[in-house]
């Protein structure tokens, strides 16, 4: 048992580290934003169907969302002992956030290039509405209980990140605020996203040199 427990202390010193990937990743992906298809559907038609939109959605946002898995499951083996319940219902609702997201991320990697082409090649009308069909309450409510879920297991995790020897305190902090960023620059200013982004990875760069200075487990 105790063997059990070492070796998931030092995997999750090693895989922490994938929290700077994934706020990498956050912060490449959202240096660009398409324009807005209820007034410029021409320019968003355009947009949408460069090879950056495809490579920012799969490797960016739903790879990314993979890293964000790892990273937080990490933060939960480091961080249970010192805050249980924190470290506990952190990691779920921020797996189930992911989880919403990446739908969400999928569906606009691989539909609106296909909507985006057939408003290109003359199909305006029937592009426009269907877009405007798949863009409506169900995927609008999938955004925002994701970004909820997103910010409540972020504050969670970094919650318990502080409270562990382990981890800094300021890199739990900085995750948390930098997570409230994200999710407020939807609703306020989305030039704000690649920062908060940066923010996650520094953090990430905090819990992984926390880890490594810790006294280190045999295996």
């Amino acid at each position: 048992e105790h063997q059990t427990t070492d070796r998931l202390q030092n995997w999750g010193r090693v895989a922490v580290w994938t929290v700077v990937v994934y706020g990498i990743l956050l912060a490449a992906s959202t240096i660009t934003h398409q324009p807005d298809y209820k007034t410029d559907f021409p320019a968003y038609a355009d947009y949408v169907t460069t090879q950056q939109f495809l490579v920012s959605h799969v490797v960016g946002s739903i790879a990314g969302a993979g890293f964000a898995l790892v990273g937080a499951a990490a933060i939960f083996i480091l961080a249970v002992r010192s805050a249980p319940r924190s470290a506990a219902w952190g990691f779920i609702i921020w797996s189930f956030a992911q989880v919403a997201l990446a739908s969400v991320f999928g569906v606009a990697a691989f539909f609106q290039p296909a909507v985006g082409e057939a408003f290109i090649d003359g199909g305006s009308d029937v592009a426009v509405n269907i877009n405007e069909s798949v863009y409506d309450g169900p995927v609008l409510v999938m955004v925002g209980v994701g970004l909820f879920l997103f910010l409540v297991g972020a504050i969670l995790l970094g919650m318990a990140a502080r409270r562990t020897e382990v981890l800094p305190r300021w890199a739990g902090l900085t995750f948390a605020v930098s997570a409230v960023a994200f999710v407020l620059s939807f609703f306020l200013f989305d030039t704000v996203q690649p920062v908060a982004g940066l923010g996650i990875a520094a953090a990430g760069v905090g819990f992984g040199i926390g880890a490594r200075r810790a006294v280190t487990i045999p295996t």
